[in-house]
């Protein structure tokens, strides 16, 4: 929809949007009017008290003829025809130049009525104009922050338009620099509001908000071509995940009625009798299928030539990618490999996950954990003071802390949180890396800007020669190799006569941003332990 224009401004928001917000503010009228008529009563004549109900019934009023015409001609009109929404923009000017002012205007007169009314025979009543004031200075702040944050930039703009681009005209560092404070103001407001549970705390270098800036300025500067609001990307990615759910349920369909008719045709080939084989090859002998045979031989020819062709290319679509069979010892130890160590790649996610999948009993459990399988007092890097991420991991693997060798619980727009776990059944040494959880982890995802593989590879002994890969989650995977060979924990563990477990595999695993992260760190990885596995869960889709 296109984006609503008032004020000599393009708005955020679209004209039919603001039907929502009228539907919230008559009900709110109502309740506002309830409060002023039972606040006061007759007996009370004062010209203070008298304006106040007076300004505040006309403020009433107007607002509710204000939203009800808002419903009326916002719903006019469609995408592609706006004339019948233009009075929407002159109801904005209205509220905007003459009603707000009239709020502010009636909020001074309620602080003053509040402190000489003393109306009603009980609390209750003497409560109402205090709790009408706090209503209305709600309003009247909330305005304020709703036009501040949804205004946009002035249509008569000179830099808008014009044959060339808003970044050639502004200028790259203007709105790299513009859309930088927009991150870490955001980020400063989700931490505080979130009590910095997912992070928050770390602003990272002026290089990592750099390259976020230029990503966002890329993706949202429109050359003042481009007429859209938020809210029509917000349907778009609706519509565009339903179209991917359909994609897969139909994938999903379309592999079991193949995996079916493979069955059946297998259990069928065996009874295939000799009589049809025989009656197939007379009718080859008496020309009925022939290629220059007349009438019904040729048109019979065609449909099994284009059949076969069609079968060849379906076989050969669903060989890549069939339906795990039960029976089959291989993918029976897929299926197992997989089950074991998804629970090493969710590990990693600590109390966070864990009390999310057990909202009720998590945090005593965690409590159990920690009394009783921890009884060492070693620390971890970023771990708590209660050690809940320790004891979360624990729980969540079904791990001895004895098996647990290292982790990091540290976080940064760099620094990933990882652990390193003994798995006695399958004799591995697994690195478990965490994906996408913090606000720090959201801005590495948005790190967006490619990096050669070919230094990397040189460095660490790989093929990177024409390969590119995400800045963020190789910056992350470079670090945690450094770190692992800061504490030398694998090599202690896996190299060496003296090495506890050399005979063990290692295996690197990690979910989302983890698993891409897995992903190169098992390319620095290879070169020094040959017998590395790599178990990405659900990567990214250039992974």
């Amino acid at each position: 929809m296109p984006s609503l224009k008032a004020l000599n401004h393009r708005w955020l928001v679209g004209g039919d949007e603001i039907q929502a917000m009228s539907l919230f503010i008559i009900p709110a009228r109502v309740l506002q009017s309830l409060l002023l008529f039972g606040s006061c009563l007759p007996d009370d004549t004062s010209s203070t008290s008298l304006a106040y109900m007076a300004v505040s019934a006309v403020y009433f009023l107007s607002s509710v003829i204000l939203e009800l015409c808002t419903l009326r001609f916002a719903a006019m009109g469609s995408p592609t025809n706006c004339d019948p929404r233009v009075a929407v923009a002159t109801i904005v000017k209205t509220k905007t130049l003459f009603m707000y002012p009239l709020l502010a205007a009636n909020v001074g007169l309620g602080c003053v009525v509040v402190s000489q009314v003393r109306c009603g025979p009980t609390v209750f009543f003497r409560l109402l104009p205090p709790a009408l004031l706090a209503t209305q200075v709600f309003e009247l702040l909330s305005s304020i922050c709703c036009y501040y944050s949804l205004i946009g930039r002035r249509t008569d703009d000179p830099h808008l338009g014009g044959g060339m681009g808003t970044r050639s005209r502004l200028g790259v560092e203007h709105l790299d620099s513009k859309w930088e404070k927009r991150c870490r103001f955001l980020c400063k407001c989700s931490g505080f509001f979130t009590c910095f549970l997912f992070g928050g705390t770390d602003e990272g270098g002026n290089n990592d908000f750099a390259m976020v800036a230029r990503v966002l300025s890329d993706y949202f500067e429109d050359d003042g071509n481009l007429d859209i609001v938020p809210s029509d990307v917000a349907a778009g990615l609706i519509c565009l995940r339903h179209v991917q759910k359909a994609k897969e349920w139909s994938g999903r369909q379309s592999r079991i009625v193949s995996a079916e008719r493979k069955a059946v045709e297998t259990e069928n080939a065996s009874r295939i009798s000799a009589i049809q084989q025989t009656a197939f090859n007379s009718m080859m002998a008496d020309g009925d299928i022939e290629g220059g045979g007349g009438g019904e031989g040729q048109k019979g020819s065609t449909p099994r030539t284009d059949l076969f062709e069609r079968g060849a290319k379906y076989w050969y679509r669903v060989a890549n990618k069939t339906v795990l069979d039960p029976a089959n010892p291989s993918d029976v130890a897929a299926l197992d490999e997989v089950t074991r160590f998804a629970r090493h790649a969710l590990a990693i996610y600590t109390w966070m996950l864990y009390v999310y999948m057990d909202p009720f009993c998590g945090t005593c459990k965690l409590c159990s954990v920690r009394c009783c399988r921890m009884h060492t007092t070693k620390k971890y890097n970023g771990e708590t003071c209660c050690s809940l991420h320790g004891a979360a991991l624990l729980a969540q693997a079904n791990l001895d802390e004895s098996e647990l060798a290292y982790a990091h619980f540290g976080n940064s727009i760099v620094e990933n949180p990882y652990c390193i776990i003994i798995d006695h059944k399958w004799r591995s040494v697994v690195v478990s890396i965490r994906g996408t959880l913090s606000l720090e982890d959201c801005i590495t995802d948005a790190l967006t800007e490619t990096v050669h593989l070919e230094e990397l590879g040189k460095k660490w002994g790989f093929d990177g020669q024409g390969e590119y890969a995400h800045h963020g989650m190789v910056t992350c995977s470079e670090w945690i190799r450094s770190d692992l060979d800061k504490h030398k924990t694998l090599d202690n563990l896996m190299l060496g006569e003296k090495a506890p477990f050399k005979d063990y595999q290692l295996r690197v695993v990690g979910h989302s941003l983890g698993a891409g992260c897995s992903l190169f760190l098992a390319l620095m990885l290879r070169n020094k332990f040959p017998n590395l596995r790599c178990l990405p869960f659900s990567p990214p889709g250039a992974i």
